[in-house]
């Protein structure tokens, strides 16, 4: 059974290969914060600007850099994206929680689970 912390600065460990769905928000508290999204955030070395108009880039860690568009579905943030490095097509849901005015906590939906705190990148 996966451990879930309820603080942003705390990190969730999990012992079994899949995800504990239930710890993250439920679409109507998804919904009401979605507005938190909207803004440049950053994650180690992976970085990713949400726009209100429905668009977004990223680029991560790894390399991969990408230019798309986000939506919610039901309780997830799905990102419908190209990469600009392999031109292939890229789909991903993720699940969300801990959303505060400066960051959030996102992760991958399937296997391997992969989660990330976002802080807002401040403007200067």
């Amino acid at each position: 059974m996966p451990t879930i912390k309820k603080s942003v600065s705390e990190t969730s460990s999990w012992t079994g290969e899949e995800a504990d769905s239930t710890a993250y928000y439920n679409a109507k508290a998804v919904k009401a914060n979605v507005r938190l999204l909207i803004r440049n955030l950053t994650s180690a070395n992976n970085k990713i600007s949400v726009q209100e108009n429905g668009s977004l880039s990223f680029s991560l860690d790894y390399g991969e850099e990408a230019t798309g568009t986000w939506k919610i579905e039901g309780n997830k943030l799905r990102i419908d994206a190209v990469s600009t490095v392999t031109k292939t097509n890229i789909i991903w849901l993720f699940y969300l929680r801990n959303f505060t005015a400066n960051s959030f906590t996102m992760k991958l939906s399937t296997s391997p689970f992969t989660k990330s705190d976002f802080t807002r990148v401040k403007e200067q």
